[in-house]
């Protein structure tokens, strides 16, 4: 069912829910997926697609880059999961459907004060582990030397390690481009397993830190160049 808010429609549909997420290693980047819901008051195939775009430094869909905290949940509905400290906050909203890896997809956004009167606090970074969103050919469960091609300056900024399994996950980062990629190796397939927007010219790893170690992942290595799990 749409809601009146007609831009945010896949948001709505796809983050505004109650549902236990988890993040799977069952995963085959070979198949594409959409969220099942009901298309019976589509109006257009062009709006869908274009609410499904990652514009790198910029916005996923209909969410963007530097806009006020305050309309999220206006927007996105009341969020499943919140994190908040010290005026920043690192806020979740689960899909209500998994994906083709049966995997609970999330949207996830990092808010802090626009500047140093602290005011007016903004959308700073924003990532998805929704396959559905898509920058040009790249999307959750692209393999890495795919999204190297198509972002040349990427790099390699970190890998972490789960406390818990010990899954092991590297990050990489597009800076002037403001794209970064989490990256996970299953079944000898070195895949995208989330997108992340961030200012352009700034590195992700500024606050992208504070999710991650929420989520019980434990930073490994960050000073060196080389990745040793994706070389």
């Amino acid at each position: 069912m749409y809601s009146k808010f007609f831009p945010l429609l896949l948001f709505l549909l796809t983050f505004a829910c109650s549902h236990p997420g988890h993040e799977d290693d069952k995963i085959d980047g070979s198949s594409d997926t959409t969220f099942k819901h009901d298309t019976s008051a589509e109006s257009s195939n062009d709006n869908k697609s274009s609410s499904l775009i990652i514009v790198p430094g910029e916005s996923i869909g209909s969410l963007s880059l530097g806009e006020d905290a305050a309309l999220l949940s206006q927007k996105l509905g009341k969020p499943d999961l919140s994190d908040a400290a010290m005026g920043k906050a690192w806020t979740t909203w689960l899909s209500k459907t998994i994906d083709q890896n049966n995997n609970i997809p999330e949207l996830n956004v990092f808010t802090a004060y626009k500047d140093t009167s602290m005011t007016v606090k903004t959308v700073q970074l924003i990532r998805t582990t929704s396959p559905d969103f898509n920058a040009g050919n790249i999307k959750v469960y692209s393999p890495l030397d795919q999204i190297g091609k198509t972002f040349p300056a990427l790099q390699y900024k970190a890998h972490f390690t789960q406390a818990k399994t010990g899954k092991i996950m590297s990050l990489y980062d597009a800076e002037a481009d403001g794209i970064a990629f989490d990256v996970t190796v299953v079944n000898d397939k070195k895949l995208c397993t989330g997108i992340i927007i961030h200012p352009k010219n700034k590195s992700v790893m500024d606050h992208y830190i504070g999710l991650l170690t929420g989520k019980g992942w434990n930073v490994s290595n960050q000073s060196h160049k080389q990745d040793t799990l994706l070389r």
